[in-house]
């Protein structure tokens, strides 16, 4: 009739446990209830040391966890036992899966400027630039960067200025305009201008710069288109001089009508 001192002094059967039934206890009794009492404060102790109370269960050195439910989210869990469960139960959606960068079937990453970096956008649709445009953009209009704002414009023409701009010389066809647009008309005075003469006159332009290139033909209010040459030179910034002459073989005294085009082009 032996004292059972440790776990495995047990069975997991009762009836081969000690005392058997037909066994006489005698004076053993204390100590059969002694022994149970203390194996079963083992065990406790044994239990309480599996699992911490910090959070931190380590790394086990073998077997398999079957049957587990994933730490709640409010403990700082998942919820979950599997990636795909994590994910839902934690509101991420497909993107959680993705990895950063530019390459197919990646997540956008920004570069370490903060900006997008260079990818084919050519596949991007029904982006709404009405908040960001000034003007109302139409089939064969020009978007352009005024320095502030990005502008819609027929080529050409400033926005608002459909039309260009339109200007009336004074007293005589040498005195100067101003007319501070990219395209326009001039209406040059009807004062004469002699056979084989030319008239020279510096149009005032804010729009014009050292590398302009400068469009300007003879448009109308005269009786033969034949009779002018015009043209125009341009060396600096904000200025045009613009030359009218009269190739025909007698006086004119005509209003003529001028129309020009500006077009800005780099340096290099």
């Amino acid at each position: 009739m032996p004292v059972p001192t440790t776990l495995a002094d047990l069975d997991t059967v009762a009836s081969n446990n000690f005392p058997t039934g037909s066994e006489p206890i005698g004076t053993n009794l204390d100590d059969y209830l002694r022994s149970h009492a203390a194996l079963i404060k083992q065990v406790s102790n044994t239990a309480n040391a599996a699992v911490p109370t910090n959070g931190a269960l380590g790394t086990p050195t073998s077997g398999t966890l079957t049957n587990c439910v994933g730490l709640p989210i409010a403990g700082g869990g998942t919820g979950a036992a599997t990636a795909a469960d994590a994910r839902t139960n934690l509101g991420l959606g497909s993107a959680a899966t993705l990895t950063a960068g530019t390459s197919a079937n990646n997540s956008v990453q920004l570069t370490a400027s903060a900006k997008y970096p260079a990818v084919d956008g050519s596949l991007i649709t029904n982006i709404n630039l009405s908040n960001h445009i000034t003007g109302t953009p139409y089939a064969g209009y020009t978007i352009s960067y005024s320095g502030s704002s990005w502008v819609a414009s027929p080529f050409g023409y400033e926005s608002g200025l459909s039309n260009g701009s339109s200007v009336t010389q004074s007293t005589n066809k040498s005195n100067g305009v101003t007319i501070n647009a990219l395209s326009g008309r001039i209406i040059m005075s009807n004062s004469a201008l002699a056979a084989n003469t030319t008239a020279f006159f510096t149009m005032t332009n804010s729009k014009v710069t050292s590398t302009s290139i400068v469009f300007i033909q003879c448009a109308g209010g005269v009786s033969s288109m034949q009779s002018y040459n015009v043209w125009a030179q341009n060396d600096t910034a904000g200025y045009l001089k613009i030359c009218v002459k009269n190739i025909s073989t007698g006086s004119l005294s005509e209003a003529v009508e001028l129309r020009f085009i500006v077009i800005n082009c780099p340096e290099n």
